[in-house]
């Protein structure tokens, strides 16, 4: 009896310990499929004041302030604007593009904006700036794609509740 007993400890310990380790390896695999498998950051505007990096979650409307600090939040995306992020990026093929990205070459415009998207993602960690933004001008389609996926990111990031809750410019350029 008294082995019996021992034995039925020894089993019903065992099959704790074991759903114990199994709900914690569902737990951390869970909780890796809902995290992002990808960061990057985007740096936009007139003069390239405005940023958000999803490593930090840091967003900036302007460092062009009497008070740069007002102009600072953080914004956690949901999975779903992860999704329509990465999504852009993933049609862009960002690994064709040149670190420094200039396919107008002699137009220059004032005041200039400036775009940087950088990513980081399986087998990708890539960064491309536009420093002089004249892709308006071009008519090549690869430009106009690089446009067309910074200002998508744009409008996902400027249509959160967080940078409307943000102070207005101080500053505008003509």
């Amino acid at each position: 009896m008294k082995n019996n007993v021992r034995f039925l400890y020894i089993i019903c310990t065992a099959v704790l310990i074991f759903v114990a380790v199994f709900s914690i390896v569902s737990f951390v695999i869970n909780q890796s499929e809902n995290e992002p498998n990808f960061s990057f950051s985007l740096v936009w505007n007139t003069y390239g004041i405005s940023s958000y990096d999803s490593k930090t979650g840091k967003l900036i409307k302007t460092k062009d302030a009497t008070e740069p600090n007002r102009y600072i939040t953080f914004l956690q995306l949901s999975e779903e604007q992860y999704a329509a992020i990465w999504e852009l990026i993933e049609d862009l093929d960002i690994e064709s593009y040149p670190d420094v990205y200039d396919p107008t070459g002699n137009i220059y415009v004032t005041p200039y904006e400036t775009l940087i998207l950088s990513v980081k993602a399986e087998g990708i960690d890539k960064k491309v700036a536009v420093y002089e933004n004249t892709l308006y001008f071009s008519s090549d389609e690869k430009a106009r794609k690089f446009l067309d996926v910074c200002r998508g990111i744009e409008e996902i990031l400027t249509g959160t509740n967080e940078w409307k809750k943000l102070p207005e410019y101080e500053f505008f350029y003509d």
